[in-house]
């Protein structure tokens, strides 16, 4: 056994080359287990430590709750804990600023006491707290505790706005992310003497024991159920689904796709340890039959093979697991500034990304992973016979032989070497090209995940974006609906006529809307009240195309007079359905006229109730002043300047916001950027691994041809030639390698983003192919492919032309 052992040594060690790739390669992949397990170990760790912290401590909501409902849900065993709070009140502001209040177990739950900077919650009657910038849209410009502030409030759009005078007891922590909608904390004493108590409802914020049978995938049937135990509609039950991913059994789909991640590297790093192993057995095979004839036993054959493989994965996994714990530390690091960015300093508790079960697992994958790749190989050496090794010459095992020309030239001397090895080839070409595939596939998801058009869904055009503030019900201030603001709408010619005189300003876009009131079949009014929506030809395509609505076109729209629902998951909720025709009484804020259109399609979210073609809205003839939306372009270096000008048009205007591209383009950059980079890094490393076996199928091309560059030298080849030749092989393997994962990663990557956007990823609009990134695979492999070839040109050349030509 010791002579076996130190046979397989001295193996690896005359096949240096090969035995170096082969390590490089296993300490990666150690590498790569380890990254991908320990992060998904840490971030598991992470999220369980602080889910609570993060998401708030509590399985779910229940809204529109009635005290009757409360008392209830107490004498239900199920409700482990009930926690209460309120939005109750909104404030007379530009923005959307409301008051809120939470019991002291609701206070427990949401870990509100986290987010305050100084001070305590309301305790008082006539105390608030809140962050800076609510108390600066009232005229605190420096907020501080102890100081008074004015707040004009009111309970329901039916009564009017009532000052206030509040004592600030807390601050809270102020994010940098500019946000319409703001909420100041006050005390339950103040809540129960400002909204009568048969007017109150309130938000449940609850626990469930432990006797309930609940899990990630049911928990909403689970809630549903005992909400209308508790006389709820079920319809106001949410599941707080970030903490109970975390609190529950994440799922099945959760460890599957931490398997499948495994199980992929795994898979290409077999294919490649394999193919450099197989490559040194070929090369060896007559030095096996030597000891076949020597009298080894075919279990002798095998032991060599395994025991030259088990002593590489010994050198190279252990510096794999160090290396993979420091990735998966920094990977977790960077997830915790991701979470923490915005201005908010959440402190997360550390957790460690180090678990020794897991490391011996990984250890025992990488292990298993190599024996795996061992098996031909073993097979191979073993099943040989004394005398076939002895007569045997690579080539005629080979797919085919050379073939002589009148003419040779370097492209021709290369096509020809690898035509004479093909399998060796096509092998290589192969499994650089599927461990390819999986970069192209997730490109396709990643590369399209787009924080600009994800920031377009907000901002439609240009840089800057003014829209109108209204309301369709407010019985106390009639002039917040809809239909007064028309009659004098402030996003009128005058003020696109100022817009259009800020020095800068390229273009200004208006966008349209009508106050519409439902009527019956009989002409009565049901009481319903929307917004419709103008679309012009760009707006409605683009909807129809981010929607993905089948058959509905603009001219066939605008040819019906048809109108479309806003929003297609409340479609039928209120009384729609798609062929219906509907009747309205439209209204411009200066006449109002019939309009009986079809009901034609939804879309999934429009960000309106209903919209119409601009063709049907110029053939209704309305007069008025209609605008909802002015979006203004200008050149990039005057975004301050037009900026600041807009804030001064807008500032004090009544029934209008302004919001900008570049605003909604950094949040989505924020919710984009913790997915792409670390999955973008496996792919890399992924293949790197497989440029491992290009790598080696070049060099031990090179080492069994060195007497031919040798002779070929000696008649009249040049070193450039020779340089060409190397790398015109290394741009063949390049090329193959692309049209392989080209070939299989681009519908496998469209039927994953397909996937993704049925399901409501984030990101995701017109699909495109991902040219950006595959474009920087095949630069990364093409530069990785031109070092090599120079690197082993170099060493070629390194050795004189007899030393070569008398190389065995």
């Amino acid at each position: 056994m010791s002579t076996i052992t130190e046979l397989a040594k001295a193996n690896v060690k005359k096949d240096r080359t090969g035995s170096i790739l082969i390590v490089i390669s296993i300490m990666l992949t150690t590498l790569l287990l380890t990254a991908v397990s320990g992060a998904g170990y840490g971030i598991i760790k992470m999220q369980a430590a602080n889910a609570a912290q993060l998401y708030g401590e509590f399985y779910g909501i229940y809204k529109d709750v009635t005290k009757e409902n409360l008392e209830e849900m107490a004498r239900h065993a199920e409700f482990s804990s009930i926690g209460v709070s309120a939005d109750y009140a909104e404030v007379d502001s530009a923005r959307t600023l409301v008051l809120t209040f939470m019991d002291e177990t609701a206070r427990e739950m949401t870990h509100i006491g986290n987010s305050f900077v100084e001070g305590h919650y309301p305790e008082m009657e006539n105390e608030i707290a809140a962050a800076p910038d609510f108390f600066r849209q009232l005229g605190v410009d420096n907020p501080k505790i102890g100081d008074t502030v004015t707040v004009a409030l009111r309970t329901d759009l039916k009564s009017t706005y009532k000052p206030e005078e509040f004592v600030i007891c807390g601050l809270l922590r102020q994010t940098d992310v500019e946000t319409d909608y703001m909420a100041a904390c006050t005390s339950e004493k103040y809540y129960e003497r400002c909204v009568e108590e048969a007017d109150r409802r309130y938000i449940a914020l609850f626990c469930l024991d432990d006797s309930v049978s609940i899990s990630f995938d049911n928990r909403t049937e689970v809630m549903k159920a005992l909400a209308v135990r508790c006389g709820i509609d079920e319809r106001d039950a949410a599941a707080n689904d970030d903490y109970l991913r975390w609190k529950l059994d994440p799922g099945n789909e959760t460890i599957m796709v931490c398997v499948l991640v495994c199980a992929g590297i795994i898979f290409f790093s077999v294919i490649v340890v394999y193919n450099i192993f197989q490559v040194g057995v070929v090369q060896k095979i007559q030095e096996y039959g030597k000891l076949k004839a020597v009298g080894a036993t075919r279990r002798q054959m095998r032991q060599i093979i395994w025991r030259e493989g088990m002593y590489l994965a010994c050198v190279g996994v252990p510096p794999g697991l160090p290396l993979g714990i420091g990735v998966s530390r920094a990977a977790l690091e960077y997830m915790k500034r991701s979470i923490s960015i915005g201005g908010i300093d959440i402190k997360m508790t550390g957790v460690s990304v180090v678990s020794v079960p897991l490391l011996i697992l990984v250890a025992a994958l990488v292990f298993f992973s190599v024996w795996l790749a061992l098996r031909r190989p073993m097979r191979v050496a073993s099943s040989v016979s004394a005398v076939e090794a002895m007569r045997y010459q690579e080539h005629q095992k080979g797919a085919g032989v050379r073939r002589g020309k009148r003419g040779l030239n370097v492209v021709s001397l290369t096509l020809a070497n690898l035509a004479s090895h093909r399998r060796r080839t096509v092998s290589t070409i192969l499994s650089m090209g599927l461990s390819c595939v999986l970069f192209v596939v997730l490109a396709n998801w990643l590369g399209n995940m787009d924080a600009e058009h994800m920031a377009r869904d907000e901002v439609k055009h240009g840089q800057f974006q003014i829209q109108l503030k209204f309301r369709m019900k407010d019985e106390a201030y009639p002039e917040n609906n809809l239909d007064h603001i028309l009659e004098e709408n402030p996003l009128n010619e005058e003020l696109i006529r100022r817009i259009w005189e800020i020095p800068g300003v390229t273009d200004v876009r208006t966008q349209s809307i009508l106050y519409a009131k439902q009527r019956d079949d009989k002409g009565r009014a049901t009481g319903a009240l929307y917004g419709i929506l103008v679309l012009d030809r760009e707006d409605f395509e683009r909807q129809v195309r981010d929607d993905e609505v089948k058959g509905l076109e603009y001219d066939a729209m605008s040819a019906q007079g048809a109108v479309c629902y806003g929003t297609g998951y409340y479609l039928e909720d209120n009384g729609f359905e798609i062929g219906g025709t509907y009747h309205f009484s439209l209204y411009d804020g200066m006449e109002e006229k019939e309009w009986n259109p079809q009901m034609t399609a939804s879309f999934r979210y429009l960000g309106a109730d209903m919209a119409m073609t601009r063709d049907t809205y110029d053939r209704l003839g309305f007069a008025g002043v209609t605008n909802c939306n002015i979006w203004i372009d200008c050149e990039k270096e005057e975004l301050d300047t037009v900026r600041e000008a807009l804030e001064r048009l807008t500032d004090g205007g009544e029934h209008i916001v302004m919001d900008s591209y570049q605003n909604q383009l950094e949040i989505a950059k924020l919710s984009t950027r913790i997915t792409k980079l670390p999955a973008y890094l496996v792919c890399v490393i992924v293949t790197f691994i497989s440029f491992m076996n290009m790598a080696n199928t070049m060099i031990t091309s090179i080492i069994t041809r060195k007497q031919e560059f040798g002779v070929l030298q000696a008649v009249g080849m040049t070193n450039r030639q020779l340089d060409l030749s190397l790398q015109l092989e290394g741009i063949i393997f390049s090329a193959g390698t692309a049209l392989v994962s080209l070939a299989a990663g681009i519908p496998l990557g469209y039927a994953l983003f397909r996937y993704c956007k049925s399901n409501s990823f984030a990101g995701l609009g017109v699909y495109r192919f991902p040219f950006r990134e595959v474009l920087f695979l095949f630069v990364f492999i093409g530069v990785l492919q031109m070092v090599l070839s120079f690197v082993l040109s170099r060493n070629v050349k390194k050795e004189s032309l007899v030393e070569r030509i008398r190389y065995r």
